[in-house]
């Protein structure tokens, strides 16, 4: 019986054992939840991404504290606190990405830049420079620092330096930029003075998104006369009425130009190659906006992407005068809906006219832009549809034109060789570029002048192989193969090559938009004087937003348990 007795007694006296350390074990994991979070740096990464403040997080953390029963006393929580952990883990992640940029395979890289005046108190502003650099699955912003000035020279100061504290110097064959005074200039331009500081010539690559702005904006400017000031009225008026447009009476063109054989046979090719780009399977659109662009264009041209005609318009959103798509897509929308919103006479004809050129013509040509083997193709066929286009509007194409003339980048020497790498250029022409490039030696010295010819006629009745010089063969040789080794094969088979197929991997990574360095300008925008005011911090703190972003693209559930088996892993 006593035996028995004290086993009960062992039993009963287990048991409260065993419910007392269950206790202090779930009172341990509440007790934790504080210094959980700020002893992640997941915590700290996405902390910075969203832009919230330290004093904010604090808030917050309290709050989630005691929703999971913390009693706030009993930890170390405060606003100073904070800060010093995030900045902890902000120097630690940045150490990370810094390695592991580092330790990556060494690729070919483009560098990009761009501008932009910002805050840098409350009283003053300066110059600030963003650089990337893009290659082989490498996209990185490498700083978006303060300059003295936009001047030539200080930008290409500021771009060689960052290159050297990446140590990615060596790695850079060309150029992405604007095609700004500052950076073309052919004696203090940015362009001209990172190849002095490099000791080397690159490549040039302008903007090809730039260059198709500058010609949307001189028809625009042709049809409804020169902007007064940073906001358009009509899309104001536009905006502030958008609550009342009845969202499913959009129209679509109903000029009777629209059965012109001319534009009859232009969208023929137009409507499948839209279409395509918005294909479940295509990554090709790398942003919601060119989506939107697409859609309304085919919207217009009077083919809807749903079957039941039902189409989610989003409310009209800021544009930028010098940024064309979203004032493009602002006049779209609007000539969807001319019947439920009010314009002038004169205002009807002159969107009718813009609408009639931007989707026959500008859409289609500024979604091929990314495309770096079809550069010199796709110039020449938008040289010849402008031309052609003369039969719907004189006025339309003589400004259009009058803008390509002036930046004819690709339509030259230094770009022909891209052709090699083109399914839409013929084999028959692509060997006659391989031999005039083998008839000449690799001479950086002839160059020449950026813009090809004064008048567009020159380099159209060309054939391509007629622009060969030395500085195509140079510019090749630039990528690491000498045009040579394609002398004795068919370009059937330069695919069977190991080199070339090396080559053409690099050239298609090519990025001659500048389209990511404007994204970097618009991140530094979100954050400028917002987390810290402290330059160093700054810095870093980009590093950690760009690389939260490039894990964490979305915030899909999908997304989001991807990252977090990913994180597992390491």
């Amino acid at each position: 019986m006593a035996s028995n007795s004290n086993c009960g007694a062992l039993t009963t006296r287990s048991m409260t054992n065993i419910w007392l350390i269950g206790q202090l074990q779930s009172a341990s994991k509440k007790t934790r939840t504080v210094q959980d979070m700020l002893s992640s740096p997941d915590v700290a990464s996405a902390l910075d991404r969203i832009n919230l403040s330290d004093r904010k997080f604090t808030v917050l953390a309290a709050a989630i504290a005691q929703a999971s029963g913390q009693d706030i006393r009993d930890t170390s929580l405060s606003r100073s606190t904070v800060h010093r952990k995030r900045q902890q883990h902000r120097s630690t992640i940045d150490s990370s990405i810094r390695q592991q940029f580092q330790d990556r395979d060494r690729n070919p890289l483009l560098v990009h830049w761009d501008g932009k005046i910002m805050n840098d108190d409350p009283h003053s502003r300066t110059d600030r420079l963003a650089v990337v650099v893009t290659g082989c699955k490498v996209e990185k912003i490498l700083g978006i620092v303060k300059i003295a000035s936009s001047t030539g020279q200080a930008q290409a100061n500021a771009t060689f330096q960052l290159l050297k504290l990446w140590d990615v110097s060596e790695d850079i064959i060309g150029m992405c930029f604007d095609t700004t005074a500052a950076n073309t200039g052919t004696s203090s331009g940015a362009c001209v003075l990172l190849e002095k500081l490099l000791h080397r010539n690159l490549l040039h690559f302008a903007c090809r998104h730039h260059v198709h702005e500058l010609i949307i904006g001189e028809v625009f400017t042709v049809l409804f006369g020169p902007s007064r000031g940073p906001n358009i009225g009509m899309f104001e008026r536009f905006r502030a009425n958008w609550p009342n447009i009845n969202q499913s009476n959009h129209k679509p063109l109903d000029d009777d130009r629209i059965n012109h054989s001319l534009l009859q046979m232009m969208r023929s090719d137009i409507v499948p190659s839209l279409t395509c780009f918005l294909s479940a399977d295509s990554s090709y659109i790398p942003r919601e906006d060119y989506k939107k662009l697409v859609e309304l264009c085919l919207l217009v041209l009077g083919y809807p992407m749903q079957t039941d005609g039902k189409y989610h318009f989003r409310v009209p959103g800021a544009y930028h005068m010098a940024r064309w798509m979203a004032k493009v897509i602002y006049c779209l929308k609007m000539y969807l809906f001319r019947n439920e919103f009010k314009l002038t006479a004169t205002e009807t004809k002159s969107l009718t006219e813009f609408c009639l050129f931007a989707t026959h013509i500008y859409v289609p040509a500024w979604m091929l832009c990314p495309i770096p083997s079809d550069a010199l193709v796709n110039d020449l066929q938008l040289a010849s549809r402008i031309e052609q286009y003369s039969e719907i509007n004189k006025n339309v194409a003589s400004a259009a034109t009058k803008k390509l003339k002036n930046h004819l980048w690709y339509l030259g020497t230094e770009m022909v060789w891209l052709s090699l790498f083109s399914n839409k250029v013929a084999n028959a022409e692509k060997q006659l570029i391989v031999e005039a490039m083998n008839a000449v030696d690799s001479d950086w010295s002839v160059r020449g002048v950026k813009y090809p010819a004064t008048e567009l006629e020159q380099v159209k009745s060309k054939p391509l192989h007629d622009l060969v010089s030395g500085t195509s063969r140079a510019a090749l040789l630039s990528l690491g193969m000498d045009v040579a080794i394609l002398r004795e094969t068919e370009p059937d088979s330069w695919n069977d090559l190991p080199l070339f197929q090396k080559v053409a991997n690099v050239v298609k990574s090519l990025k001659v938009v500048n389209d990511t360095a404007e994204r970097t300008v618009a991140l530094m925008t979100n954050f400028n004087q917002s987390i810290t005011k402290n330059e160093t911090e700054l810095q870093k703190l980009i590093q950690v937003v760009e690389d939260n972003r490039t894990r964490i693209p979305d915030s899909s559930k999908r997304t989001l348990a991807s990252a977090q088996a990913a994180a597992a892993m390491f």
